[in-house]
């Protein structure tokens, strides 16, 4: 494999013009020698490959996540009431600083990339090829970049948005923070530029994994959630909150065949991925056997299972078992001569998705990458799923509370179909207000998507992250903590560059 890397001190884009070896057949290596941006991009399979480069960075940046840089994007949420890790302690504390060298990995994802992508952008239209192909790879392209921008502009608010591609250090070297809302328009003209052309499923099962039309309004549909929320329930954005409910309902009927798994077991079969109608929409594709590019998740998120080891990620007792948690009672055994009580969970998400609630009372392991043939490690073929049906209906209710005065029938379908699926009593808006409904929707996102990397940006979102953070003991925090801080070493390489507010 050859690749061509540009290291700027700055903002360290590592340009690799060709993808790695990946999973899927969409994303297998092409090998080429004396590799430069004059002889790769000639031919529809090079086209291929560059697309398949972008892919291939989410892969890659999984694997950092949950190795290195992880703790900001899921053990972020072991500073609320739901998540606990062993050795990310400064994290669970909000102890970390800039000179965090995790923040640097998130920070060079985001712009590695996008600049992989701005590079498709630049190239693909050159090339002698398929026309549909080319304008539906530029599309999944656009989906990738929206995704990554996505994530940076949550995780730091105002951020350098670079549109072109960078093959040298002109032009480079003195970059400066544009505006969230621009970040924000960015997204959602590269969205809906993609959902005109991407299709609603692929023919060929190579393709599986690729980037639909669905996937495509689902994330517009969390972008226009995002920035309608806007941090403060108190000003949101009606025609953003709106046209978030637009994407999600478009979802829920034809052409689409999203639905919920009858079996919630079912949702994390690495079998059965990719499948819409068991609730995937998009996922972080990952295969056994060719040499780490299985998932790493498995082995933190179920350590303790699969290798007897002390690390892993754990739900606390004190949130499974409170009132934000899951529905539960205690039973003894019934024997005169045994007082020992047994917990019993009454909600199939705790049932099937946490390990050893009868036996291990002080903390719950997540069962979600579950995977019997353990083979070593970053083996785990199961993939990591970014949107999914479940979390539609949940937001589609969040955006409809929001919308009127008071909970109603039309805001509690999306989270019932969710909790009946788990076997938990539906909700009665006549029992809610808007503001208690609120906060009770959250809850059931946890208990729902708990491990996915959701709560963080769910509580930023709702402006509530201080509020649940001060109550599991986080005392010191302040709406500083809303954004991360900008990489301590990008700002020493770039004076342009201002740190948030508090770091």
């Amino acid at each position: 494999m050859i690749m061509k890397t540009i290291k700027y001190l700055g903002l360290l884009l590592l340009i690799t013009l060709t993808a790695n070896s990946c999973m899927d057949e969409f994303l297998q290596e092409e090998v080429y020698s004396d590799l430069s941006p004059a002889n790769f991009y000639n031919t529809e399979a090079d086209a291929l490959a560059a697309v398949s480069a972008v892919y291939n960075n989410f892969q890659y940046f999984g694997n950092e996540l949950w190795d290195v840089g992880t703790r900001f994007m899921v053990v972020s949420e072991a500073t609320t009431d739901i998540m606990f890790c062993n050795w990310y302690m400064d994290t669970e504390g909000y102890t970390f600083s800039s000179s965090d060298g995790d923040f640097l990995i998130l920070w060079n994802h985001c712009y590695n990339t996008n600049n992989k992508a701005n590079l498709v952008f630049e190239k693909l239209p050159g090339i002698e090829m398929n026309e549909e192909l080319r304008n539906r790879l530029i599309a999944e392209t656009k989906f990738l970049r929206a995704l990554t921008y996505f994530n940076a502009v949550r995780w730091w608010g105002d951020i350098p948005l670079i549109t072109e591609a960078i093959e040298d250090f002109s032009g480079i070297e003195n970059v400066s923070r544009d505006p969230a809302s621009q970040v924000y328009d960015q997204i959602i003209q590269d969205l809906n530029d993609a959902i005109a052309v991407l299709p609603v499923s692929y023919d060929n099962a190579a393709d599986a994994g690729r980037v639909t039309l669905g996937a495509a309004k689902t994330l517009l549909g969390k972008v226009y959630l995002t920035r309608g929320m806007g941090g403060d329930p108190a000003t949101a954005n009606a025609s953003d909150l709106q046209a978030a409910v637009n994407e999600f309902e478009d979802l829920m009927s034809d052409p689409y065949t999203y639905d919920l798994a009858a079996d919630v077991r079912d949702v994390f079969d690495y079998t059965q991925e990719n499948t819409p109608e068991l609730g995937h929409i998009f996922s972080q594709q990952y295969s056994q056997g060719l040499g780490y590019e299985g998932t790493w998740i498995a082995q933190n998120m179920q350590a303790m299972e699969l290798e007897a080891a002390w690390w892993g990620y754990s739900a606390p007792e004190d949130w499974l078992q409170g009132p934000d948690g899951f529905a539960h009672s205690w039973e003894q055994t019934g024997l005169p001569d045994d007082s020992t009580w047994y917990f019993i969970p009454h909600d199939d998400r705790l049932l099937y998705l946490f390990e050893d609630y009868n036996n291990m009372m002080w903390m719950h392991w997540c069962k979600k990458w579950q995977y019997e043939s353990y083979q070593g490690w970053a083996e785990h073929p199961q993939n990591f799923t970014h949107l999914r049906f479940a979390d539609v209906l949940l937001m589609h209710s969040e955006a409809l509370n929001e919308l009127r005065s008071a909970p109603d029938a039309e805001v509690v379908a999306g989270i019932n179909r969710v909790r009946a699926r788990a076997n938990v009593p539906e909700y009665d808006p006549a029992n809610w207000t808007k503001e208690t409904f609120r906060d009770e929707i959250q809850d059931e996102r946890n208990r729902e998507l708990w491990g996915e990397c959701h709560a963080w940006f769910d509580y930023v979102r709702k402006g509530m992250l201080v509020e649940r953070m001060q109550a599991f003991g986080i005392e010191f925090i302040d709406e500083d903590y809303n954004l991360f801080p900008i990489p301590q070493q990008e700002i020493d390489n770039n004076s342009n560059l201002t740190q948030n507010t508090g770091w």
